[in-house]
């Protein structure tokens, strides 16, 4: 009986640890890696959205849903306290998602637009559950074919806003040519954009600023994604670690964030402001300000602002980069990929 018992924990945890990780696959599949707040915040609405199917299921079926969540037989007698609960808890966590949905809107929300605001988290709800269902089967799969054909899977954290998309797609390009990276714009294969299109076709009102296609490039073994917060990039190792830092240092300039404090948010939009690029987003700015006593400024607010050690280091070779740039140095890794160019024509 003790080994009975000491099977079943084990089963327990085992089953809790593949869930927790198929819920991290399931929100870095469809919004990419997400910090802090928000990201428990979004594996809570998916984990949520997951079970929710299952909550619908148990009102024809209250004894089957009963076992699929709580792994326990339940006798015929607790049918119906079994379906008044499932009702409830089918209409709750939509409602649930509304308010949260309506909470993370920017700007102030009156409290008279809440009970219509709360409607939104019913097909909230169905695409966070269907895009989860996709990912429950394809994000395993790829996750295996990566390792058996020995290519490694890294995230660049990078913060694209719905209005800068298609303006930090442009970048990538951009820094792609210059650094040479062996990739091109490619048609998005289907384990992208399936998630992305559920979420845009079922909840379009809950999630505006979801892109329905996501960029992509793609040549050989070598995979490049733009999600809403990061960049996925999947191939060989040594293909990966440099396209990581040659993205890295090429999309320093903006337009994308890569930090994730509001604060620190903040200092990075001024140090975009101060690069010396004539066709940046931030070239407006940049102009009504002295680019040296600017930095100057950030390096003092660095020191004084509270901010998470992970955004100062960004923050800080950003500055870094920003100095090098002022002072006509060209920057490292574009530096040696063209020496290499160089010697190339050369031969």
């Amino acid at each position: 009986m003790a080994f009975v018992q000491i099977v079943l924990a084990w089963l327990g945890r085992s089953l809790g640890s593949l869930l927790n990780t198929l819920f991290g696959w399931a929100v870095l599949a469809m919004f990419g890696r997400t910090f802090g707040k928000e990201h428990v915040l979004l594996t809570l609405l998916t984990a949520m959205a997951a079970f929710w199917p299952l909550l619908l299921l148990g009102i024809p079926f209250p004894t089957v849903a009963g076992y699929l969540i709580a792994f326990l037989p339940f006798p015929k007698m607790a049918s119906e306290f079994l379906r008044a609960l499932w009702i409830t808890l089918a209409v709750a966590v939509p409602l649930f998602f509304g308010v949260v949905l309506t909470r993370m809107r920017p700007g102030r929300v009156a409290w008279s637009e809440y009970p219509r605001r709360m409607l939104i988290g019913f097909p909230a709800a169905a695409a966070l559950a269907g895009g989860f269902l996709v990912v429950l089967f394809t994000a395993p799969f790829l996750r295996l074919l990566s390792l058996w054909r020995r290519r490694e899977e890294l995230h660049v954290p990078l913060v694209a806003e719905p209005e800068r998309y298609e303006a930090i797609s442009d970048q990538i390009d951009r820094a792609i040519r210059e650094y040479r990276i062996p990739a091109e714009r490619a048609e998005p294969p289907t384990w992208l954009t399936l998630p992305f299109h559920i979420l845009v076709k079922l909840g379009r009102q809950a999630f505006p600023g979801i892109v329905a296609q996501p960029s992509y490039w793609r040549q050989g073994q070598l995979e490049i994604a733009l999600y809403p917060h990061d960049i996925l990039i999947r191939g060989p190792r040594r293909r990966v670690a440099w396209t990581r830092g040659a993205l890295a240092e090429g999309l320093a300039c903006g337009p994308g964030l890569a930090t994730v404090g509001p604060a620190a948010q903040e200092i990075e939009r001024r140090l975009h402001a101060l690069w010396d690029e004539p066709d940046a987003p931030e070239a407006g700015a940049r102009r009504m300000q002295d680019p040296r006593e600017g930095l100057r400024r950030v390096v003092i607010d660095l020191r004084t602002q509270p901010i998470d050690t992970e955004d100062w280091q960004i923050l800080y070779r950003k500055a870094e980069q920003l100095r090098h740039a002022l002072e006509g140095d060209p920057l490292l890794l574009r530096l040696s990929e063209e020496e290499k160019e160089t010697k190339d024509r050369s031969a």
